[in-house]
C-alpha cells in the first residue's frame, strides 16, 4: 500500500526582526547605520595616529568592533530580506528590496573599508609593537590575520571595484541556480513493495 504525503511549505516568523516589509523601524535602522558609519568615517578617515600608536589603535578597534556588531552588512534589514528571499526566491518585490539593501550595505562597506586596509598595511617593522601591546590582546588574532592578508590587498579604489564586481560575477549565478531549484516541487510516495 502506497501512502501519498504532501509536505506543507515552511512558515517563518520574522516578526522578531521587523513586523512586516513596511515596518517604520526599517528606515530607522538604516538611518542608524548611516549615522554610525559616518561618525566612524569622520573620526578616523583622515587620521593616521592609530597606525603608529597601539593605545589609539585599541580605541579605534573598539569602535570598529561596535560598528561591525551593529551596522555591518546592512544590519537586521539585510538579514530580514535575505531570509524572505530564501523562502520566496522568485518574488520580484522581495528581490528588489533585498537588492536595495545590498546596494546600501555595499556602499557603506566600501566607505568603511579604508580602516581595515590601513590597519592591514601597518609596516612590517612596526607590527610586532602592536601584536605585543597588552591592550590589543583581544585583537591579536584580528591583527595577525590582517597583517598576513596585507600582501594580497589592493588599493582602496581597486578593492571598491572588486566589491562592485563580486555580486554580478558569482552571487548572481548562485542566485539564479537557487531560484530555478526553489521552483521545483515534488510529491513523495512512501510505500512498501509486497512480494
Amino acid at each position: 500500500m502506497e501512502q501519498k504525503i504532501k509536505f506543507n511549505k515552511t512558515e517563518w516568523n520574522l516578526k522578531p526582526l521587523f513586523k512586516n516589509d513596511n515596518d517604520p523601524e526599517i528606515k530607522k535602522r538604516r538611518k542608524f547605520i548611516e549615522r554610525e558609519s559616518r561618525k566612524f568615517i569622520n573620526k578616523w578617515g583622515k587620521r593616521d595616529d592609530y597606525l603608529k600608536n597601539p593605545s589609539i589603535l585599541k580605541q579605534a578597534l573598539d569602535e570598529y568592533k561596535k560598528w561591525k556588531e551593529n551596522c555591518a552588512g546592512g544590519g537586521m534589514e539585510e538579514y530580514y530580506f535575505w531570509l524572505k528571499s530564501e523562502k520566496n526566491q522568485t518574488d520580484p518585490e522581495i528581490k528588489a528590496r533585498y537588492n536595495q539593501i545590498q546596494e546600501f550595505a555595499n556602499k557603506i562597506g566600501n566607505d568603511m573599508q579604508f580602516f581595515y586596509l590601513r590597519v592591514a598595511k601597518i609596516p612590517v617593522n612596526s607590527q610586532n609593537k602592536f601584536l605585543k601591546y597588552p591592550g590589543l590582546k583581544n585583537y591579536k588574532h584580528f591583527l595577525e590575520m590582517a597583517f598576513a592578508e596585507s600582501k594580497y590587498l589592493l588599493s582602496d579604489v581597486e578593492e571598491k571595484i572588486m566589491n562592485l564586481k563580486s555580486a554580478p560575477a558569482h552571487s548572481n549565478w548562485v542566485k539564479m541556480t537557487s531560484e530555478f531549484l526553489s521552483k521545483e516541487e515534488r510529491i513523495i510516495f512512501f510505500g512498501r513493495n509486497k512480494k
